[in-house]
């Protein structure tokens, strides 16, 4: 629910009256296209709502449905009506702009101020971009002018939204693993085992264009390590021996758990870290 209610802004608080809209039989045709429209959106909200693998994205087909839900209420709906369903997003931008100079606060091990406030920055600016389109849409509200003024709201919010986005590359980076497999695959033999420790980086097969062994982790794969049991090591102690055993390999984990088998005096060498991860090699 959260990521359809941001998702969708400006235009969120319009979810009910679309689903009215959408609900609504026309009685003059046998085709009643805004309820196909209603289910389509309802039916992938709900299927994935229930699923127990699911990722924010997974409810990226139910939005063309809703846009043109609310292309048909938009053509409905009276000018007075359409300037209050901006408030919302209006007091959601105020917020954040108010917010953004104190971004260092929210600071986290995983996620430093270095990468907040230029983040912060930037979705301030954003949101201020959106404060000033809204209010040239109030503007033209009031003289009547529906369809300028959904077109200054729809490109307002398109640009604060990219400047938002630019501002999450930073923070996009520090969640990839492009730039640890750039450091690691020169260390890497061709039949070098790499482990994912107590971690799983979906980014990291990718990059890598080879297979990764997950050491005391299960999350969504509980059911594939299930049936398969040799695809994966269970326990970190296993993992242990196995490293032992290896002359050549590679493993991604969490600093804490790097520092702990540092401890333990695994032959590991460091060739990448940042806040959320280290890589290392066998040694």
């Amino acid at each position: 629910m959260p990521f359809l209610l941001v998702g969708f802004l400006p235009w969120t608080t319009t979810l009910p009256a679309l689903a009215r809209l959408g609900a609504r039989r026309d009685e003059s045709q046998s085709f009643q296209p805004l309820r196909l429209l209603l289910i389509w959106a309802a039916f992938v909200f709900v299927f994935f709502s229930v699923s127990r693998s699911k990722l924010p994205s997974y409810i990226l087909p139910m939005f063309p449905a809703l846009a043109l839900l609310a292309a048909a209420w938009l053509e409905r709906v009276d000018a007075s009506r359409l300037s209050r369903h901006l408030l919302l997003p209006v007091v959601g931008c105020v917020a954040m702009i108010a917010v953004a100079p104190f971004a260092g606060r929210f600071a986290t091990h995983d996620t430093p101020a270095e990468i907040l406030r230029p983040m912060a920055l930037l979705m301030a600016v954003g949101a201020a971009l959106f404060v000033a389109a809204a209010a040239l849409a109030w503007r033209a509200l009031r003289r009547g002018r529906k369809n300028a003024a959904t077109l200054i709201v729809a490109a307002g919010s398109l640009l604060a939204a990219t400047l938002g986005m630019s501002g999450h590359d930073s923070h996009g980076r520090l969640k990839s693993s492009e730039e640890a497999v750039a450091a690691l695959a020169p260390e890497l033999g061709p039949s070098d085992p790499v482990f994912s420790v107590e971690m799983y980086d979906q980014t990291l097969p990718y990059y890598l264009r080879r297979d990764v062994t997950l050491v005391a982790w299960s999350g969504e794969l509980a059911f594939g390590q299930s049936r398969d049991p040799q695809r994966w090591i269970p326990t970190l102690g296993q993992f242990e021996a196995r490293w032992r055993a290896l002359s050549g390999g590679a493993a991604m984990m969490p600093r804490a758990v790097y520092l702990g088998l540092q401890q333990a005096g695994l032959p590991m060498r460091v060739v990448y870290e940042d806040p959320r991860r280290v890589v290392v090699v066998r040694s």
